[in-house]
């Protein structure tokens, strides 16, 4: 028996092209267990007994396993622009930034979402004494905070950044709600009995 150039040529190039398309479909689906994670919309800020006046931003990691390697990043960015070329009068935007020291930069692991979970070990929130309020009323309109989060997740492996911005308006007074819950509730004054 005989094997012809053609079915030779043939088999090898339908192994070639089904071995590249499982390898595709198996990225794609690693590529889909990435950590996902929510960031709160608002800034809080409140007096703390032992820090004094802190801000807190909140994440709450919504995906089905926990997350490893959590490094946390806040930047204060003030945006100036200046005409980059005479000839043409483009106008171009030079970026200074400024490190916000957060008292935790850096967890080990997130737990995974789970809303049977009473402690809301899923939700974290990181904050700083640093008064960002008004430093960003000192920057003026050009200036914002940047909150950067990168995670990993145990499985695939896979890291993700999330970046999110915040302006003057973005501070909220009070304290974050617990467990699945990005708002912000106004503190309660104490009545005097």
């Amino acid at each position: 028996m005989q094997i012809s150039w053609a079915s030779l040529a043939f088999q090898l190039l339908f192994s070639v092209l089904s071995s590249l398309l499982a390898s595709i479909i198996v990225i794609l689906y690693l590529r889909s267990l990435v950590p996902n994670v929510e960031i709160s919309g608002h800034i809080s800020e409140h007096i703390d007994d032992d820090d004094g006046k802190v801000f807190r931003v909140k994440v709450i990691n919504k995906g089905p396993r926990p997350i490893i390697n959590v490094k946390l990043r806040m930047h204060l960015v003030h945006v100036t622009t200046h005409r980059s070329n005479i000839k043409t009068g483009r106008i171009g935007a030079t970026k200074r930034l400024r490190s916000i020291k957060l008292l935790t930069e850096e967890v080990p692991e997130i737990s995974r979402f789970d809303l049977a979970d009473e402690f809301a070990d899923y939700a974290c929130t990181f904050r700083t004494s640093d008064d960002i309020e008004q430093r960003l009323r000192n920057g003026g309109r050009n200036c914002y905070i940047r909150f950067t989060f990168s995670a990993v997740d145990p499985f695939s492996n896979f890291g993700r950044v999330f970046v999110r911005t915040y302006d003057i308006s973005s501070i909220r007074s009070g304290l974050f709600e617990h467990g699945n819950s990005t708002n912000v509730s106004p503190l309660r004054k104490l009545s005097k009995s």
